[in-house]
């Protein structure tokens, strides 16, 4: 059987993977780009939690998304990764799923 999840119950999942904190404008930018991802997939995806924690990472700020991927600025960063979101909050949401 498949359940739809809402919005609201997949911030609830994404919160409550084990070993991972996200902030939720984190998890608002992992939801939306999950729906991009689907989308230009044209395939309907299950939730995965491993799959989230394995893909996504959150930085405090630039420098620190920067440093540990050994990059100079944004734009290389992108093109070593699958994705790269700014947070409200003035960190990185990095995806990382290729």
């Amino acid at each position: 059987m498949k359940v739809t999840l809402t919005n609201s119950e997949l911030v609830s999942r994404i919160n409550n993977i084990n070993y991972v904190t996200y902030s939720i404008n984190a998890i608002w930018k992992i939801i939306e780009d999950i729906e991009m991802l689907e989308d230009s997939l044209d395939y309907e995806m299950e939730f995965d939690g491993v799959w989230i924690r394995s893909s996504y990472t959150e930085y405090g700020t630039i420098a620190e998304a920067l440093s540990d991927f050994g990059c100079d600025d944004i734009e290389e960063l992108r093109e070593q990764v699958s994705g790269v979101f700014e947070i409200v909050n003035g960190g990185l949401l990095v995806a990382d799923y290729a």
